[in-house]
């Protein structure tokens, strides 16, 4: 949840989340490689970042609600066995990396299925709404 929310997946739901048997003499399962990651472009309504971050369709906290914030989700680390300093230091880094790379990791894959520089451009643009909360937070650390 906490990946999704810092690339502007908000339809996670628990069909997006596997888990792998390993070996079959041993019941050892691991979590899938991830899949069905969209940014949702629809969050280009209100793209100004806030500290309550996103929501997702999943609910991040025992309390049912679903926003994505990086307090939330340090708070919500204990229910999977992640410490609250471990849990912020990966938001942060993971924060970093994605505001670094998303841009540049979207104009690549447009280059094999846009025919034109303008449509590229125009695709980074309705995208950059999802990653505005990611960007924020990077730039917070």
């Amino acid at each position: 949840m906490a990946f999704n929310a810092r690339v502007g997946n908000v339809d996670d739901h628990p069909l997006n989340h596997g888990l792998l048997h390993e070996g079959s003499t041993q019941h050892m399962w691991r979590l899938s490689p991830a899949f069905d990651i969209t940014p949702a472009l629809t969050m280009a309504l209100d793209p100004r970042p806030s500290g309550r971050g996103p929501a997702l369709s999943l609910a991040t906290g025992v309390d049912g609600t679903s926003r994505a914030g990086a307090v939330r989700l340090i708070a919500a680390a204990s229910h999977f066995d992640i410490g609250a300093d471990v849990a912020a230091y990966w938001l942060r880094v993971t924060a970093k990396l994605v505001a670094k790379s998303w841009e540049s990791m979207l104009r690549e894959a447009a280059r094999t299925i846009v025919a034109s520089a303008a449509r590229a451009d125009q695709l980074v643009a309705d995208t950059r709404a999802a990653f505005a909360y990611t960007e924020w937070l990077a730039a917070q650390s």
